[in-house]
């Protein structure tokens, strides 16, 4: 009988597929008979050992807490139903590179004592690697998950390689445990969650960057995307694809990053990316890389998703938290010299206070106050309106009450044009603290001479200040 075309793997003859040239191990015909094949594959692992390149596995075979104690290999193989490999022990490199799972693939608590290798694989149903343990690298790069990928506490030791991985439906890393881990170019078509997941070890990514954590170029088309809870130690990058990207990364997805660890602080780098829709809940960014970032407009500022993000029925706003938060942006950018948007955070933080229930009420009064008149410090033409307004005001409640010469005549008349202009002169002159020397008020025209004298210089003041900030940045 004429050998199989694969003959120098298998060893055998083309009987079971003549047509296509394969034996009982190669054949991709779905009809196989699994008993024989099973009888095949036992001999061939007594003599070949655990080298199964290209053979194609029939519904039914099962490696279900199986252990290999050597090298195995299973590049090119594909599988016709299930693939459970639960609790499977691998004690020395596994080899799973361009491998078809065309049904679900189960590795769940399946311990890796060497490199494990899926690069190029396919995974056309649910792909279960939940709780399984990775020992050495962990190679994914260019697999392609069609279906749920579930990693659940996988614990990853060394570099877990997912650059250039397709995930189909949504991605599950809840709790998984890295010690590096390379997401760059990924493409998340769904949801992605790294609940609490952990990157605690720095690694060589590339020419460019070492990263415990690198999602350079990575794409989430659909959210939500939660980091909730994740540590970062060592460099981790967030950065949208190209020289000259042409979409920011999270463009339009809902990402939650409250509570993230990050270690050093100044580890995490963001560049060009969207987070008008990202929650940063008490995650300390005051060290943190923000560059070309997107923030949600609020009113006439730039704020943060998590003062305007929709909350449940009977659920307060967090309102010292996210003044914290604001705060320490603030701090971010005033390091960074960017104090236009450190304004906006600085507008954030007051605006926070005064909407916060349990400041006191006096303290409420004055921020609100402070925020009409100036943006809390931060817009100068808010205040020379309203200086502008008072001394237009008290130039003719100066007529009105009465705004006579010291040295003797009739009081100034509001129907005359030359004694509008000699009452403004004298309202300036009090807002300055210039005193007038040839007006004196009469009457009520006193108490708001006081007044003036009081308000004036404060307005003055806050548009110095605030045109002092605007000519610093």
């Amino acid at each position: 009988m004429p050998n199989c075309s694969l003959y120098d793997n298998c060893g055998l003859d083309d009987t079971a597929d003549p047509t296509a040239g394969l034996c009982i191990l190669h054949t991709w015909s779905p009809q196989k008979d699994r008993r024989a094949f099973e009888a095949a594959l036992s001999a061939h692992r007594k003599v070949r050992g655990d080298s199964f390149a290209f053979f194609t596995f029939p519904a039914g075979v099962s490696f279900y807490e199986a252990t290999f104690a050597g090298s195995v290999s299973f590049s090119g193989a594909r599988f016709l139903g299930d693939a459970p490999f639960n609790k499977a022990t691998f004690a020395a490199d596994a080899d799973f590179t361009a491998a078809t799972f065309t049904a679900k693939a189960s590795f769940s608590s399946a311990k890796f004592r060497e490199r494990a290798r899926f690069s190029h694989a396919t995974f056309a149903a649910e792909a279960s690697f939940a709780s399984a343990t990775f020992a050495a690298e962990a190679e994914f790069e260019r697999a392609t998950f069609t279906g749920d990928a579930n990693f659940l506490q996988a614990q990853f030791a060394e570099k877990a390689n997912f650059r250039n991985v397709t995930f189909a439906q949504e991605a599950h890393f809840w709790v998984a445990a890295f010690g590096s881990a390379d997401f760059v170019l990924a493409r998340f078509s769904k949801p992605a969650h790294f609940y609490r997941a952990t990157f605690t070890k720095q690694a060589e990514f590339g020419a460019y960057f070492d990263a415990g954590a690198d999602f350079q170029q990575a794409t989430f088309a659909q959210g939500p995307v939660s980091f909730r809870g994740s540590t970062f130690q060592g460099p981790t990058f967030f950065v949208a694809g190209g020289l000259a990207p042409t979409q920011a990364l999270f463009a339009g997805v809902e990402v939650d990053c409250r509570e993230l660890v990050i270690q050093p602080a100044e580890a995490l780098i963001v560049r060009n990316a969207d987070l008008r829709k990202c929650r940063l809940l008490d995650t300390d960014l005051r060290k943190a890389e923000l560059t070309d970032v997107l923030w949600p407009r609020i009113g006439p500022r730039f704020g943060t998703y998590d003062e305007i993000v929709p909350l449940p029925p009977g659920v307060e706003r967090p309102w010292g938290r996210i003044e914290r938060l604001y705060r320490e942006l603030k701090q971010n950018h005033e390091d960074r010299h960017d104090y236009e948007r450190a304004g906006d955070f600085h507008y954030g933080e007051k605006e926070m206070r005064r909407r916060n229930p349990r400041t006191p009420r006096l303290l409420r009064a004055f921020l609100t106050a402070y925020a009409g008149v100036s943006g809390y410090g931060e817009n100068y033409l808010r205040p020379l309106l309203w200086a502008g307004g008072l001394l237009l005001a008290c130039t003719y409640g100066y007529l009105v009450f009465g705004l006579s010469p010291k040295a003797g005549g009739a009081p100034l008349a509001a129907s005359h044009l030359r004694d509008w202009l000699r009452s403004a002169h004298y309202s300036l002159q009090v807002m300055t603290f210039l005193k007038p020397e040839d007006l004196g008020p009469l009457g009520w025209a006193k108490p708001l001479t006081t007044l003036q004298s009081l308000l004036g210089p404060v307005l003055l003041g806050f548009f110095g200040l605030a045109l002092r900030q605007r000519l610093k940045r």
